[in-house]
């Protein structure tokens, strides 16, 4: 997974997509049974949800 900054050089939080890629990610995933079309889903409701109550930002 590679490092991501800021333009001020501060470190940014990987994206989901970068996550999701790594292959520990996937090993611990699959050990777990979770798939990742679900994971991907919940993530996607719970920042709808976090939009409508205005706790996010639209980023």
């Amino acid at each position: 997974m590679a490092m991501d900054f800021y333009s001020d050089g501060t470190l940014r939080e990987p994206s989901l997509k970068d996550m999701l890629a790594d292959p520990i990610t996937k090993a611990v995933m699959r050990r777990d049974g979770v798939e990742e079309t679900k994971l991907v889903a919940l993530m996607a409701r719970q920042r709808q949800s976090l939009l409508e109550q205005g706790r996010l930002g639209g980023n």
